[in-house]
């Protein structure tokens, strides 16, 4: 068959959501995006995925633990167990969701702000940026297939 043929009936058959779920599926990718909640938006901002704080440390805080200075906002990494809880998960349409294990002690973290998993519109532009070559570079592989 004519390569410019099969280019041509790939390019038909291509599915942007197929591409996107490949992509989504390295692990390099999927760490970037959960650093991009875990520690862009949580650790050094404090905002939820509306770009709110969070919460702030209260006096009583500051007092029980100096290294959380009244005033700033939640990290939401007291011992690293909810970092590390991160996860990701592809649905049936191909969109992609971050999960983590919310539950501290005898409380939910959503409690204290609903929108904390999840990217940002800045963060969601970072991730256009670092995704969009590997993007090109799978499609272009898919249509010469």
């Amino acid at each position: 068959m004519n390569p410019l043929r099969i280019i041509a009936n790939n390019a038909i058959q291509l599915q942007e959501k197929k591409v996107l779920v490949s992509v989504y599926l390295e692990s390099d990718v999927q760490q970037f995006i959960l650093d991009l909640n875990r520690l862009d938006q949580l650790f050094e901002k404090g905002i939820s995925t509306k770009e709110e704080i969070i919460g702030t440390y209260s006096s009583t805080t500051e007092l029980l633990n100096p290294e959380k200075r009244a005033g700033t906002p939640y990290t939401l990494k007291d011992t690293g167990d909810f970092y590390a809880s991160f996860g990701i998960k592809l649905n049936v349409n191909g969109d992609l969701i971050i999960l983590a294990d919310t539950q501290k002690d005898d409380r939910d973290l959503l409690e204290i702000n609903k929108d904390i998993l999840g990217l940002t519109n800045e963060s969601k532009s970072k991730l256009i940026q670092e995704i969009l070559p590997l993007f090109i570079e799978e499609t272009r592989q898919l249509l010469s297939k």
